[in-house]
């Protein structure tokens, strides 16, 4: 039997380097919609989600500003509004302003059209930062003004990061203004990983995601595992390893701080309860985005049984505090490692274990409600 409902997704970059997308595309087709999604490619390729049903349209992209680059710009701006035009009444949601130009143009054409739109902002980022972005984001945050008058759904992923959006936009209804968090999925749900009081075996680390010297405490992380002698490791899985931090990382002890190469989105939940604390390094220094971040992998983490040891600069991560079950969610300052009592973070000793109910099971079915008009 066909599915009735269909949603068309419109997302600059490939869905494989954003879970959340690539999650709202498979949540979408795992119930009963028809879901296409038009994105880019450019280290790797979306098409894998066909088998979860999806219908994908990629281009192409590599990084930089070449002519060549700029015509798959265009060439991908141009399929977007294809199928837009070809099914005009199928509801949309875009991702981020980069994706607006094709929305924007579609309902220029068609200023009478009742299709539904949504919005949805991955990353938050204020006037004076999006002064630095590429063209095309400048762009495409210019023409959005007339897509906020339409949008039904217009989201970011917490309250920090929303309340500060419509202070830059106060003209938008309060009604259209919603919370889209990034979860991953009950499937990820494990119970933590159980360690033999008795055993020597060190308390193993994990850090997951986008590596950068200047953006993480990786410093700061390195200096104080080589002061615990051998009691900590930790292991860093990264698609983007720049030959600084690769540098940096050799440079390290053997087996203290390791890079382990990238690992697929859908075999995290095999390999996280591998380990007892998941650890987001973000420093805050150089943009808001992270400053008023609760970041993807805090909740993946928590999901698979870990603790997570987050940043104390990611003030967005602050609500998210666990102190009194397990597995705990704590706020540390990573600048300050000497002063960071390790073993009274891993005590369990008279709490009881909690699962993670932050599963986006819970939040996406607001937005299929939404965008497919049902009860």
């Amino acid at each position: 039997m066909s599915k009735q409902k269909e949603v068309l997704i419109i997302h600059f970059r490939s869905a494989m380097d954003y879970p959340p997308v690539y999650n709202i595309a498979r949540y979408m087709a795992g119930v009963d919609v028809s879901v296409t999604i038009v994105n880019g490619r450019r280290r790797e390729s979306s098409i894998e989600l066909e088998k979860f049903g999806v219908r994908v349209v990629e281009t192409g992209m590599n990084k930089g500003s070449g002519w060549r680059n700029y015509l798959a710009y265009f060439v991908y701006y141009i399929k977007a509004f294809y199928e837009m035009v070809k099914s005009p009444r199928i509801p949309v949601i875009y991702f981020e302003s980069i994706s607006s130009p094709p929305v924007y143009l579609f309902f220029l054409l068609f200023p009478f059209s009742k299709r539904t739109l949504a919005i949805h902002y991955h990353e938050y980022f204020d006037k004076e930062e999006h002064k630095e972005q590429s063209f095309l984001e400048r762009f495409g945050r210019r023409l959005e003004p007339l897509l906020f008058k339409r949008a039904m759904w217009i989201s970011h992923t917490n309250n920090d990061r929303l309340y500060r959006f419509h202070s830059e936009f106060p003209s938008i209804a309060d009604s259209k203004l919603q919370l889209l968090p990034n979860y991953p999925s009950e499937r990820w749900i494990r119970r933590p990983r159980t360690r033999n009081s008795d055993s020597n075996e060190p308390i193993r680390l994990v850090y997951v995601g986008s590596v950068s010297m200047k953006r993480l405490f990786l410093p700061e992380l390195a200096q104080w595992l080589i002061k615990q002698q051998g009691k900590y490791t930790c292991d860093i899985y990264s698609k983007n390893m720049d030959n600084e931090v690769l540098q940096f990382l050799e440079g390290q002890p053997s087996g203290l701080l390791t890079y382990k190469g990238s690992v697929h989105y859908d075999h995290l939940p095999e390999l996280l309860p591998l380990y007892d604390v998941g650890l987001i390094l973000y420093n805050g220094l150089y943009s808001n985005n992270f400053v008023y971040n609760a970041p993807n992998k805090l909740f993946e983490y928590y999901a698979c049984g870990l603790d997570v040891w987050f940043s104390d600069t990611l003030i967005s991560s602050h609500a998210y505090e666990t102190h009194d079950t397990y597995p705990k969610i704590l706020k540390i300052d990573f600048s300050r490692l000497d002063n960071f009592d390790a073993q009274a973070a891993l005590n369990r000793v008279g709490l009881e274990y909690r699962q993670s109910d932050y599963v986006l099971e819970n939040v996406y079915n607001r937005l299929y409600k939404e965008l497919l008009n049902q009860s």
